[in-house]
C-alpha cells in the first residue's frame, strides 16, 4: 500500500481516513501522537515517549512508542511516521490541522473558519499531564485564531458596508467568548446601525446579565456610554481597535520604547504561533530593552542571563538564574529529589552531609536538567504570581553546559513562552549551532535589531529632553545605537546641564569607550580599584571576593560599592552593561592588571574554583609555569566531564606554555595527551591542524614521530589508508630511533588500525598484541584497556572467538570511569558478538543488554544504539523468542534503515512464518549502497533461506552468498552456506556439505552452526537409510542445545530431527519426544509470538507444519 495517502482529521475529534481503511475513532494515544507531530513537526522520540507515557521508565516508554507505530503500520500497510532519533510524519499524511493553520497564516480567513472544532475535541489526556498542558495551550491558540478570524472578517464587512454580514459574524464572535465586552459593544453598535435600536438595548441587557453572572462585575464605562448613546438616539461611533500600550519602564529614561514597532509585532506573532524569538544584534542596540519590555507587557517573567567569564565555569549562567528564581519565588516548596539535584549547582540547598558532588554521567545530568525544568514549571504554575515568560539574555556569554541545559528547558517547558537575546557574531560555535538548529527546525525565529533610524533617534532624543541644538550632532555620533545615545546623555548630565552643552564639543574619541572611561575617572580611588577587581573576576563576584582580591576590608568596600551603583557602573553584583566591563579592563594599567590577576588566582585556588578559571588568571598575571599546571588540571576536569574537545584544547595550551619554558618532556606529554583526546573524539580536522602545528616545531625524532602518529590517525579517520600506512611506517622508524617506548606503543596501535582497514586482520591482531605488550611495560591503565579492546576486535575478525572473549572480559574491569563509557559499550557489543558466534547466546544477550543500559548514560552515537537493538533482536530470535526479537528489530529500524537491520528483521519474519515480508526486506537491503562484503554475503544467504521456505530452489541466491563468503574469508559464512546446501542437495552430496561445515566449526569454535550441521547430517543419513549414523548426529545436535543455540535452524527444527531419528531407530522415547515438542511449540506460539503472526508461525515457519502433522497422527 506504499504510495497511498491517508488523511488525519483532528479538529472536532480524531480519525484516520485511508483509501481502503478508516480508523474512526482513532485510538486516543495514536491521535495524540499524530496530532503532536502534525503541529510541532520533527520531534525527538524520547520527548514523544515521555509526553504520552509519563509514568513509564524511559526504555518502556520508547518501546510503547515503537509498538504504537507498528500497530498503525499493520492497520494501514505503510508507515505514517519515520525518522531516526527525530520522528516526523511522512509525506503520505495530510491533515486538516495543517490545512487550517496554513489558511490562517495566509490570511484566507473564510477558508480557515470552514474548519470547525478544536484539536482532539472530546479526548481526555489527564494521565499525560505535560501532553495535556500542550493540548490545552493548542486549543487556546486555535480559539484565539478563530476569534481573530471572525473579528477580522467582521471588520472587513463593516468597512465595506455589509452590516448584515458583519452582524452575523459578530454573533459568532460573541459565541466564542461571552465575557468579551468588545464583542458585546460591536453587536450593540451593529444592531443600532441597522435601525434595530430595541435589539441593541436587548443586547445591552444580556451583556449586563452575563458579566454579573459569570464575573460578578459591571460593564466598563465605555460600554455604559455606548448604551446611553443608543437610548438617546445618537450615532453610535465605532470604537477604535484596542491596542495594548507598552508598559512604562520604571528605571531610567527614556520612558518609551521607540523605533521598534516592527520588531514588537514580530515578537507578538511569534508568541501567538508558539515560536521562540531570538533577538540578535550588536552591543548596545537595544536587545535587552526590547526583550524585557515585551516580557513585562505579558506579565511576570524570569531572566536567565549570561555574563562575561561564564564560559570557563560549567553551569555558571544557569546556576545564577536558578538562584534568582528561588529568590523571586521564596515560597516554592522543593521536592526532595529536586533540592538534591539542584544542590549540585547551589550548595546552599544541600542538606546535612553536603552537596552530592560533580555530575557522573549522562543519567545524572538528565536528572539535574529535569530538576531545573520542574523548578521553572513550578514557578509558571505559582498561584497569583505565575510565570508568563522565560527570558534568556546574553546567550553569547553562556557556558557550554548552561547552553545545553537551556536547550533542554526550551524543549521541556512548552507552552511557557521564551525569549532569547544574543550577540550572534560574538557567540561561540556551540551557541551558533544551537541557534541554527532551533531556527532550522522552525522552533525559533531570528529577530535582527538594527540601529535606530534617524526619525527614531530624533524621537528618542526628544523623550530624553535633549535640546534641539544637540540632536543633530548626537544623531551623527551615535550611529543609531541607543546605548551610545544614553551613555552620551548621562555623561553630559554628569558634567552639567544639557542646555549648557556645546554641540561643537561633542566629539567622541573612540566613540563610547572614552565616554565610559571619563565616568570611571571621576570615581574615587577605592571605587575604581573595586571596579577593576570586579572586572578582573569577570564572572559572578561579590564584595567578599573583591575584598579578597584587593586585600581591603569589607566596610571600606561597602561605601565604594555604593558609589559605583550611584554612578551606574554596577547594578547589584554585576556591571550595568558589558561595555562598561570591557572599558574597565581596557583601561587597566598592565602592572595593576598582573597584580589583580595573580591575587584573583590565589583567591580562587583557596576556594577550589575550576582549574580553567584559575589558569586564565595565572596567564593574565604572567605566571606561565603555574598556568601550565592548572591547564593540565583543567584538561583532567574536562575529560572527567566527558568534554573531550575542551580537555584537548587545555592540554594543547599547556603544551605551548611548557615548550616556551624549555620543559620539552612535559610539553611533549601535554601534546600527546591532546592528540589522544582528539583521536578518541575522532575530531579529524583538529587532528590535522594539530599535526601541522606540531610539525613546525618538530626537531627531535620523538617529536617527528608524534607528528607521524597524528597524521596517521588523520588519514585513518579520513579513509586514506595508503597515506595512513606510510605515516605509520615513518613513525615507527622514528619511534625506534627516539627510544621512546610509549610512542612505539601508540604507533603499533595505529598500525593495527591501518591493517584492520586493509582487511589484513592477522596483521592487525599482531600489531595490537605488540601494542598491548608495550602497554604492560610503559603504559597506563587506559593504554592497556585500549590495546585490549583493539586486540579483541581484531581477534573477532580473525574468528578467534575464544581469544576474543578472553580479551574482552579482561578489558571490562579496566573501564570503570565515566569517560570510559563509550569504550565499555563497544567492548560489551564485541563481547556479545563473540559469544553469539560461539553459540553462547544467553551470555551474549546479557552483554548486549548491559551495552544498551550504557547508551542511556551518555549521548551514544545512533549507529551504536541501532546495533545494540539489532543484536538483541538476533539473540532473542536464536533463543526462541520471536516476539521480543521483533520488538528490538523495530527499535533498530526506527534508528535507521541499514542493511544488517533489514536482514535481522527478515530472519525474524521468516521464523514467524512470513517469508513474503522477509523477502521484501531483503530486496530492500540489497538495494542499499556500500554494504560490506560479509554483510552482503549474509543478505544473499538469508534470502536463499527465505526462498527455500517459500518452496523455491534458491541456487542463484546461494551462489551469490557462497562467492561473497569465499572472498570475505569468513569461516562462519562458508559454514552457514554449506549447511543450507546440505538442505537442498541429494543425500550423499548433502552429507558431504554437512561434514565440511562441521570441519569448519571444529577449527573455529562455532557451536551454534555446529548444531545446524549435525542436524543436516542426520537428515541426509536418514535419506540414505542409515538410521543409526543419523541418530548419532541427531543426538549430538540435541545435546548441543543444553549449552548453545543453533544459528540458522530454530530449536524446534533440531528437536524435530532428533525425534524423527529416534522414531527411525524404534526408540521407545520417540512418541514422548514428539508429544513434548508439539506442546512446547503451541506454548511458544501462545506466549512468545504476536497474535497477528501465530497462525503463520505454526503453519508456515520452517519445520513447524511437519511437527503439527506428526503430532496429529500420534494423537
Amino acid at each position: 500500500m506504499y504510495g497511498t495517502t491517508v488523511r488525519l482529521e483532528a479538529l472536532g475529534g480524531a480519525r484516520l481516513i485511508g483509501s481502503t481503511v478508516t480508523l474512526d475513532p482513532l485510538e486516543r494515544k495514536a491521535a495524540g501522537l499524530l496530532t503532536y507531530l502534525a503541529l510541532e513537526g520533527p520531534t525527538h522520540r524520547s520527548r514523544l515517549a515521555a509526553l504520552l507515557w509519563p509514568e513509564a521508565r524511559a526504555a518502556t516508554a520508547r518501546n510503547n512508542l515503537v509498538q504504537l507505530l507498528r500497530k498503525l503500520r499493520l492497520h494501514l500497510g505503510f508507515d505514517l511516521a519515520q525518522g531516526g532519533e527525530a520522528l516526523a510524519l511522512t509525506g503520505a499524511v495530510t491533515s486538516d490541522l495543517i490545512e487550517a493553520r496554513t489558511r490562517f497564516a495566509q490570511g484566507r480567513l473564510e477558508d480557515f473558519l470552514a474548519h470547525a472544532g478544536e484539536p482532539l475535541a472530546g479526548l481526555d489526556f489527564d494521565d499525560c499531564p505535560e501532553f495535556e498542558d500542550w493540548l490545552l495551550a493548542e486549543r487556546d491558540r486555535w480559539t484565539t485564531w478563530r476569534t481573530g478570524a471572525l473579528r477580522g472578517l467582521a471588520d472587513q464587512a463593516e468597512e465595506t458596508g455589509d452590516l448584515s454580514r458583519a452582524l452575523a459574524l459578530s454573533e459568532r464572535l460573541l459565541a466564542q467568548s461571552e465575557v468579551s465586552e468588545d464583542a458585546w459593544r460591536r453587536l450593540m453598535r451593529l444592531h443600532h446601525a441597522l435601525g434595530n435600536r430595541h435589539r441593541a438595548l436587548e443586547v445591552w441587557q444580556r451583556c449586563q446579565r452575563v458579566l454579573r453572572d459569570e464575573l460578578d462585575v459591571e460593564p466598563l464605562p465605555e460600554t455604559h456610554e455606548l448604551a446611553r448613546q443608543i437610548r438617546s438616539g445618537a450615532e453610535a461611533r465605532r470604537s477604535a481597535p484596542a491596542v495594548r500600550a507598552p508598559l512604562p519602564l520604571h528605571v531610567l529614561r527614556p520612558p518609551q520604547l521607540i523605533g521598534r514597532e516592527r520588531e514588537w509585532a514580530i515578537l507578538q506573532a511569534a508568541r501567538h504561533n508558539g515560536r521562540t524569538p531570538v533577538i540578535t544584534g550588536a552591543a548596545g542596540v537595544g536587545k535587552t530593552r526590547l526583550a524585557l519590555d515585551f516580557a513585562e507587557a505579558h506579565g511576570r517573567y524570569l531572566k536567565f542571563e549570561g555574563r562575561p567569564g561564564d564560559a570557563a565555569i560549567p553551569y555558571a549562567s544557569c546556576a545564577r538564574g536558578i538562584r534568582q528564581l528561588l529568590a523571586t519565588y521564596p515560597n516554592l516548596s522543593l521536592e526532595a529529589w529536586v533540592r538534591f539535584e539542584l544542590s549540585r549547582l547551589l550548595p546552599e540547598l544541600s542538606e546535612a552531609g553536603g552537596p552530592p558532588g560533580l555530575l557522573t554521567g549522562e543519567d545524572a545530568k538528565l536528572r539535574l536538567f529535569e530538576a531545573a525544568a520542574w523548578l521553572v514549571r513550578a514557578a509558571a504554575q505559582a498561584p497569583g504570581t505565575r510565570l508568563e515568560t522565560l527570558v534568556i539574555e546574553d546567550l553569547q556569554f553562556f557556558d557550554e553546559a548552561s547552553s545545553e541545559l537551556g536547550h533542554y528547558l526550551l524543549s521541556r517547558l512548552h507552552p511557557l513562552p521564551a525569549l532569547l537575546t544574543c550577540r550572534e557574531s560574538e557567540a561561540p560555535q556551540t551557541i551558533r549551532t544551537l541557534l541554527g538548529s532551533l531556527i532550522g527546525e522552525g522552533r525559533a525565529l531570528r529577530v535582527r535589531l538594527e540601529a535606530l533610524t534617524n526619525p527614531a533617534v530624533a524621537a528618542l532624543l526628544g523623550d530624553l529632553g535633549v535640546p534641539p541644538q544637540l540632536r543633530g550632532t548626537l544623531e551623527r555620533l551615535s550611529g543609531g545605537n541607543p546605548l551610545f545615545l544614553l551613555e552620551t546623555v548621562r555623561h553630559l548630565l554628569q558634567r552639567g546641564s544639557l542646555e549648557e552643552a556645546d554641540p561643537g564639543n561633542l566629539e567622541l574619541p573612540e566613540r563610547v569607550k572614552q565616554l565610559i572611561l571619563g565616568r570611571l575617572r571621576r570615581l574615587s580611588p577605592t571605587a575604581l580599584q573595586a571596579a577593576r577587581a570586579a572586572a578582573v573576576l569577570r564572572a559572578d563576584f561579590d564584595l567578599e571576593q573583591i575584598s579578597g582580591v584587593l586585600g581591603a576590608s569589607l566596610l571600606e568596600l561597602a561605601s565604594a560599592w555604593e558609589e559605583l551603583e550611584a554612578a551606574q557602573v554596577v547594578a547589584g553584583e554585576r556591571f550595568s552593561h558589558d561595555l562598561l566591563l570591557e572599558a574597565v579592563l581596557e583601561s587597566l594599567p598592565p602592572s595593576v592588571g598582573r597584580v589583580l590577576h595573580r591575587s584573583a588566582a590565589k583567591l580562587l585556588e583557596e576556594r577550589q574554583a575550576p582549574a580553567a578559571r584559575i589558569a586564565r588568571h595565572l596567564l593574565a598575571g604572567e605566571q606561565p609555569a603555574a598556568a601550565a599546571v592548572f591547564l593540565r588540571r583543567a584538561a583532567a576536569e574536562a575529560r572527567a566531564r566527558l568534554r573531550l574537545l575542551e580537555a584537548a584544547e587545555a592540554a594543547r595550551q599547556a603544551a605551548r606554555l611548557l615548550s616556551r619554558l624549555g620543559q620539552a618532556e612535559e610539553a611533549f606529554d601535554a601534546d600527546a595527551e591532546a592528540l589522544q583526546l582528539l583521536i578518541v573524539w575522532e575530531a579529524t580536522a583538529r587532528i590535522e591542524a594539530l599535526a601541522e602545528e606540531l610539525s613546525r616545531d618538530a626537531r627531535t625524532p620523538a617529536q617527528r614521530a608524534l607528528v607521524a602518529y597524528a597524521r596517521a590517525f588523520f588519514h585513518i579517520h579520513s579513509g586514506q589508508v595508503p597515506q595512513a600506512d606510510l605515516a605509520v611506517r615513518r613513525g615507527l622508524a622514528l619511534a625506534g630511533e627516539s627510544g621512546h617506548p610509549r610512542l612505539r606503543m601508540w604507533l603499533e596501535s595505529a598500525a593495527g588500525h591501518v591493517a584492520f582497514l586493509q582487511e589484513n586482520h592477522e596483521a592487525s591482531a599482531s600489531a595490537f598484541a605488540r601494542s598491548l605488550e608495550l602497554s604492560d611495560q610503559v603504559g597506563t591503565a587506559a593504554d592497556r584497556s585500549s590495546a585490549l579492546a583493539n586486540l579483541a576486535a581484531a581477534q573477532a575478525e580473525c574468528e578467534r572467538w575464544e581469544a576474543c572473549i578472553r580479551s574482552n572480559r579482561e578489558v571490562l574491569p579496566l573501564l570503570v570511569r565515566d569517560e570510559d563509557l563509550f569504550t565499555r559499550m563497544q567492548v560489551l557489543i564485541n563481547l556479545g558478538l563473540a559469544l553469539a558466534h560461539s553459540g553462547r547466546t544467553r551470555a551474549a544477550l546479557r552483554a548486549f543488554e548491559e551495552a544498551e543500559r550504557l547508551t542511556l548514560r551518555f549521548e551514544a552515537p545512533e549507529l551504536d544504539r541501532r546495533r545494540v537493538q539489532m543484536f538483541q533482536a538476533m539473540a532473542h530470535l536464536d533463543l526462541g523468542d520471536p516476539g521480543r526479537a521483533l520488538q528490538h528489530a523495530e527499535h533498530a529500524r526506527a534508528l535507521g534503515e541499514a542493511a544488517d537491520v533489514l536482514r535481522e528483521t527478515a530472519r525474524v519474519l521468516l521464523r514467524l512464518g512470513r517469508p513474503d515480508l522477509a523477502e521484501a526486506h531483503l530486496e530492500q537491503a540489497l538495494r542499499l549502497p556500500s554494504a560490506a562484503l560479509f554483510t552482503e554475503g549474509t543478505l544473499w544467504l538469508v534470502l536463499a533461506q527465505v526462498r527455500r521456505a517459500a518452496g523455491r530452489q534458491p541456487w542463484e541466491e546461494l551462489g551469490h552468498a557462497a562467492e561473497r563468503m569465499e572472498r570475505s574469508g569468513r569461516a562462519a559464512g562458508r559454514a552457514r552456506v554449506a549447511v543450507l546446501e546440505a538442505a537442498l542437495l541429494p543425500p550423499a552430496a548433502a552429507l558431504e556439505r554437512a561434514r565440511a561445515a562441521l570441519a569448519l566449526c571444529e577449527r573455529h569454535g562455532m557451536e551454534g552452526v555446529r548444531i545446524d550441521a549435525h542436524a543436516r547430517a542426520a537428515q541426509a543419513l536418514m535419506r540414505l537409510n542409515e538410521p543409526r549414523a543419523a541418530l548419532e548426529h541427531a543426538e549430538r545436535a540435541q545435546s548441543g542445545l543444553e549449552l548453545f543455540t543453533p544459528k540458522d535452524l530454530d530449536t524446534f527444527e533440531v528437536r524435530w530431527v532428533h525425534a524423527e531419528a529416534c522414531r527411525a531407530n524404534s526408540r521407545p522415547e520417540a512418541a514422548a519426544l514428539l508429544s513434548q515438542l508439539h506442546s512446547d511449540l503451541l506454548r511458544t506460539a501462545e506466549q512468545r509470538v504476536p497474535a497477528e503472526f501465530r497462525r503463520d508461525f505454526l503453519i508456515r515457519a520452517p519445520g513447524h507444519r511437519d511437527i503439527l502433522e506428526a503430532a496429529g497422527s500420534v494423537v
